[in-house]
């Protein structure tokens, strides 16, 4: 059985720092978001109402194939963010001022992934 630990939470709470503690202590196989390689990101921190929903297109696209990457790795896996929590903690905590349809079509896409185990 594959072993995950997901760590949740706002940006700056630790995550990343927890997941190297979890790979430095246990040996675990850390997974990090890939922010850096966003093409929105500094577009997004300028007016985040209007790219919001590009943002979260990239980074639900980039999450589901390091959520198939980790799946292909031996023994326990930790990651710094999962692919579910974008609309529950990123998206809420921030207000994004995401439309209904934004939203609905973003619901639609992570309801068509197919992702075991979490």
């Amino acid at each position: 059985m594959k072993r995950s630990i997901a760590i949740a939470g706002n940006m700056g709470t630790g995550k990343s720092t927890l997941v190297e503690f979890l790979h430095r202590t246990y040996g675990v196989s850390p997974f990090y978001e890939p922010n850096d390689e966003n093409p929105y990101l500094s577009d997004f921190y300028k007016d985040m109402k209007r790219w919001a929903f590009q943002s979260q297109l990239y980074f639900l696209s980039n999450k589901f194939r390091l959520h198939q990457e980790l799946d292909r790795q031996p023994g326990v896996v930790a990651l710094d963010r999962t692919i579910f929590e974008d609309a529950e903690v990123f998206a809420t905590a921030l207000e994004l001022g995401l439309d209904a349809i934004e939203e609905a079509v973003g619901d639609r896409l992570l309801a068509l992934l197919p992702i075991d185990g979490l």
